[in-house]
């Protein structure tokens, strides 16, 4: 469906980029997710190291998915897998205020 995903009743997902931490190796993880709290509980059930550090809600599915591609081709060279990074302190507070 356009620009996202739809409840029964016809409104719109929102959808957030988000900033995670695994406490256990410092690595972030930014991605995108209906609701950052429940993929947080999901991630923790796996591994309890991991936390939400930051979140932004966008209108769409796409907005938020072009967010998150920036973001990943900006840390590119200080990605570890997938959607994880090694980031620095000034990488992060970089990204809690671009996730406000």
């Amino acid at each position: 469906l356009p620009g996202g995903q739809h409840h029964k009743n016809g409104g719109q997902y929102r959808k957030n980029a988000h900033l995670m931490k695994d406490q256990a190796n410092n690595a972030y993880k930014i991605g995108i997710s209906n609701k950052p709290e429940y993929r947080e509980k999901t991630l923790q059930s796996e591994k309890p190291t991991i936390s939400k550090i930051a979140a932004k809600q966008f209108s769409t599915r796409k907005l938020a998915k072009a967010f998150e591609s920036a973001l990943h081709k900006t840390y590119e060279e200080k990605r570890l897998r997938g959607e994880w990074f090694k980031l620095d302190d000034i990488d992060i507070e970089n990204l809690k205020k671009d996730l406000l």
